[in-house]
């Protein structure tokens, strides 16, 4: 019975998202709370599952950042296009760093990446928001 309920729902879900042409996407800003949320999980847990979440949830925002500009740039401005994407590419670096640490269970060792991932998160509000 557990698992028809479950079809269901997954069912109605699908043909909802389908028929709305909504979109699974977060949006920028949405992503940017990901960051920001997950940045005070870092700063604050000692849990390794808990880390290991909260760097994939992190990861999967600036994948998805990187395929949505903010308003302020303009698809045109090769340069400011190219900042953003380092930009991004730098917090990433960060995470990998800080998950290569996690799961070698250095979890003491990830303060410098997360600080570094808070400069690199207001750095990048300040500049491209």
């Amino acid at each position: 019975m557990k698992n028809k309920k479950v079809l269901l729902l997954a069912g109605v879900m699908a043909v909802y998202l389908s028929g709305c042409g909504i979109s699974s996407a977060a949006t920028l800003s949405e992503n940017m709370f990901v960051l920001a949320k997950n940045i005070s999980v870092l700063s604050g847990s000692t849990d390794k599952a808990e880390i290991l979440s909260a760097l994939d949830q992190m990861d999967s925002a600036i994948d998805d950042s990187m395929l949505t500009l903010p308003e302020k740039l303009q698809s045109e401005y090769v340069n400011s296009v190219n900042d953003y994407k380092a930009h991004l590419e730098k917090m990433k670096a960060e995470i990998k760093s800080a998950r290569e640490k996690a799961n070698s269970g250095e979890l003491n060792k990830i303060k410098d990446n997360v600080a570094e991932m808070h400069k690199l998160r207001i750095d990048g509000h300040n500049k491209f928001k």
